[in-house]
């Protein structure tokens, strides 16, 4: 059974040691200068909540009660600089989306391509049981 098909598969692992430091069930965020421009990565102690344009189509904000915490984002900032520099093709961070159901199971459809393949709309809508659903599936990949 792949993660999308499981209905109980709603929530990705708690955050290991390592990968993210956060504590207390606080938002924090840092930026990084990117091959594509400047990114937001927020998170909190379930995971890897964003990462994002400030500015677009979908941009993420900076909550208020957000803090700026370089250090416990050291592990997403290192893998995906080693990802733009092409010496990287599988994270390991724990990621904690937020979305409807429909949403995260076409995003963990998504986490499902191999690197360097490809799936359309239409088969990621088939995959996740909703054949009928391929421009919902595009607008849910548009905001990824």
């Amino acid at each position: 059974m792949r993660a999308w098909e499981n209905p109980a598969h709603s929530r990705r692992p708690a955050v290991t040691a390592g990968s993210l430091a956060v504590a207390g069930g606080r938002m924090i965020y840092d930026y990084l200068e990117s091959p594509i421009g400047q990114l937001l990565l927020a998170a909190d102690d379930s995971g890897l909540r964003y990462i994002g344009f400030e500015l677009g189509r979908h941009p993420v904000w900076v909550g208020d009660d957000w803090q700026r915490d370089r250090v416990a984002l050291t592990g997403p900032r290192a893998q995906l600089d080693a990802y733009f520099a092409g010496e990287l093709t599988e994270f390991d961070v724990p990621l904690a989306p937020t979305g409807t159901d429909f949403q995260l199971r076409v995003w963990s459809a998504l986490l499902e391509i191999p690197y360097g393949e490809t799936a359309s709309y239409g088969e990621i809508a088939t995959a996740v049981g909703k054949p009928e659903s391929v421009r919902a599936v595009g607008a849910t990949n548009g905001r990824n």
